[in-house]
């Protein structure tokens, strides 16, 4: 495991829970503007998925089906378990991410969620019923043509493959604009480069060693700085990352990139985010992603009932709980749920790896 990259998990599942925090209800509570900087968390994990895939795989089982059933047993499970309970909870006629039963929440729309079919909501966003997945339509399509370049590996090297795929699909999406159908639209966007920022990274990774420790740990920092730097700016001028395409990879994707790259020199040079919560937070920060917005609003909820806040101060302390709520939510069913399922169904369902080589 590279410890830096498993903290840098856990910093980007916070940003985007402080995100929904602070312009779902801090904004509404306060009348302030919040910076949507936070969600570029996404667009931290979208890099670090490119990157992961490519190291983890780069000297192991390079068989499409083990690879692919491996991504499913590990996002599948605990992604439906939730999206089952956000539909029930529609159903029911409880108000989830801004919805109110009769309005959403069809047995089309949940099967479409759970087999990553993107699908207009009621309001004119393209999420699944739980909104946050819409980031896994995505990872799932990168997994998906990463299986596919395995498969072509004796033609050649299967990255080198991918990262053309991902070029010529961009390179489409933006040939067709916006006259494409709902599907292509959603999934030819530029955001895609993303994975393929973090698989050069993932390929350029093991080049790192030729530069001293020394060397590599001072100009390790600085390009965490720069990355960081680059993030605050955009929150300082207000440039909004979320309008997406080729503009949300420069200002978010770029800087999301510098910072995996500078935290990966600092791990070659001996400094090490090992804080055992930190690394905790890594392992949970998927389940963390998921129920964040569902604890988020439940909370919120039984709050007005039974407080109705008006105070500046006992609301921002409020944030803080819930900010703590989500991630202790995230962790418990990680531990309880996400982590013995796993388990599980890599046990029974999954065949001992075989290495292959890549063809040269």
């Amino acid at each position: 495991m590279i410890q830096n990259a498993q903290a840098l998990r856990a910093v980007a599942a916070s940003m985007v829970v402080i995100h929904h925090i602070g312009s779902l209800y801090l904004t509404r509570e306060l009348g302030i503007v919040w910076p949507t900087t936070g969600a570029a968390g996404v667009d931290l994990f979208f890099v670090l998925s490119g990157f992961i895939m490519v190291y983890s795989t780069i000297n192991g089982d390079q068989r499409p089906v083990p690879f692919i059933c491996r991504r499913i047993i590990r996002i599948v499970p605990l992604y439906a378990l939730v999206t089952l309970v956000v539909w029930a909870m529609i159903n029911l006629g409880f108000q989830v991410n801004g919805l109110i039963r009769g309005v959403d929440g069809t047995v089309e729309q949940l099967l479409k969620s759970l087999f990553f079919v993107p699908f207009e909501r009621a309001w004119g966003d393209i999420v699944p019923l739980l909104t946050v997945g819409w980031t896994l339509n995505y990872e799932m399509l990168f997994y998906a043509l990463l299986a596919l370049s395995l498969s072509l590996r004796h033609w050649g090297n299967p990255f080198h493959t991918l990262l053309i795929i991902l070029f010529a699909l961009v390179g489409v999406g933006a040939f067709l604009g916006d006259g494409a159908p709902l599907a292509l639209r959603f999934f030819l966007d530029a955001i895609l480069l993303e994975f393929a920022i973090g698989m050069v990274i993932g390929l350029a990774y093991r080049h790192i060693t030729a530069i001293d420790a020394s060397r590599s740990k001072r100009l390790g920092a600085m390009v965490v700085v720069i990355g960081v730097g680059a993030l605050a700016m955009t929150a300082v001028l207000g440039i909004d990352g979320e309008v997406g395409g080729i503009v949300r990879v420069i200002v978010w994707g770029l800087p999301a990139a510098a910072i995996i790259t500078g935290a990966l020199m600092l791990e070659r040079a001996g400094v090490l985010w090992n804080n055992p919560f930190l690394l905790l937070q890594g392992d949970a920060s998927y389940a963390t992603y998921l129920v964040h917005m569902l604890v988020m609003q439940t909370s919120v909820w039984i709050i007005a009932i039974v407080l109705a806040p008006t105070s500046t101060a006992l609301i921002v302390l409020i944030a803080g709980g819930l900010f703590v709520a989500c991630l202790t939510a995230g962790t418990v069913l990680h531990l309880l749920v996400e982590r013995p399922v796993t388990r599980l169904l890599r046990r029974d369902f999954l065949i001992t790896p075989r290495p292959m080589p890549f063809a040269r």
